[in-house]
């Protein structure tokens, strides 16, 4: 799926890919050969640069570090989608984000500049999980954990099938309509942002590849004449007032109902729950503490 975009003084071709696709890879290859791109322009971030450049080696992760950082939820969403994304590629013997290799590669070898226009990983992982309410968070994990156990097959025809206007255009708006939330920030914040970076760019040729689903949204946004806050699509949202007042609010209500059944049970029964109670939340506190050196004072 090929566009072409006028913005300034550039002119933009911008090629959605499916990112277990053979058939985006020979894409890839033919517009570098063919129109000799001054730019080349992925939907990528620096992070996810290095990963698909440099093999990880999962016996260097500081997990030690990963939880001071408070990023487990964050290494949890990136290691689910990364091994559905590889599951489905082993199916068709397809590594994933070929075609953005492909692009890095050429790139390097032809001595063109490289532009990573997407928007951190980490960022929008972020945004997603403080804008989700209580029971989105709760659909979307279901969702995640079926991902985990899905085992259905499926072929490069049915991934080109996908890059099909009509079959793509009512699968981002099923997701628009069972997770609104994930389609704004996962979706359309990535388009305004991809936009606002491409708009920057001052090379007269760019090839722009990006996966099928932002088309739409990016050329929308290209006509549109209102200008992109940056600033803002790379802010984190504060923590809901209820999850703080949950936060907040449970150790009041342990403490409450072990206030009640003392009253009701007497001395004895309530400070053997209570002792009960301490032991089990202080062992995982200083099990906490311990992965993640905390100090012994704090």
């Amino acid at each position: 799926m090929l566009t072409t975009i006028t913005s300034g003084s550039s002119k933009i071709l911008l090629l959605g890919t499916a990112h277990i696709s053979q058939q985006s890879v020979q894409d890839v290859e033919h517009l570098i050969d063919t129109h000799h791109p001054d730019a080349i322009a992925v939907e990528l971030d620096s992070k996810r640069l290095d990963a698909l450049t440099k093999k990880t080696d999962w016996s260097k992760l500081n997990l030690k570090e990963v939880i001071r950082n408070r990023q487990l939820t964050l290494l949890f969403f990136q290691m689910v989608l990364a091994g559905y994304q590889q599951r489905l590629g082993q199916q068709i013997d397809m590594t994933p984000g070929m075609e953005m290799k492909v692009a890095v590669q050429a790139a390097d070898r032809l001595n063109k500049p490289l532009v990573c226009i997407d928007r951190s990983v980490t960022i929008t992982l972020k945004r997603l999980w403080r804008s989700l309410t209580g029971i989105e968070k709760l659909k979307f994990l279901g969702v995640l954990f079926g991902s985990i156990f899905d085992r259905s097959d499926i072929t490069e025809d049915d991934i080109e099938a996908l890059k099909d206007g009509q079959a793509l255009d009512q699968l981002i708006a099923d997701l628009a309509t069972l997770f609104p939330t994930v389609q704004r920030i996962v979706i359309h914040e990535r388009d305004l942002y991809m936009v606002s970076k491409l708009k920057a760019l001052s090379s007269p040729n760019i090839l722009a590849i990006v996966g099928a689903g932002h088309l739409k949204g990016m050329k929308q946004a290209f006509s549109e004449s209102s200008s992109i806050d940056l600033a803002e699509l790379e802010s984190i949202p504060n923590r809901s007032i209820w999850f703080r007042l949950m936060a907040f609010g449970f150790p009041i209500l342990v403490i409450g109902a072990l206030v009640v059944i003392g009253i009701i049970k007497g001395l004895e029964t309530f400070s053997g729950i209570a002792l009960y109670w301490i032991l089990v939340n202080g062992l995982f506190s200083a099990a906490g503490a311990f992965i993640g050196y905390a100090h012994p004072v704090a």
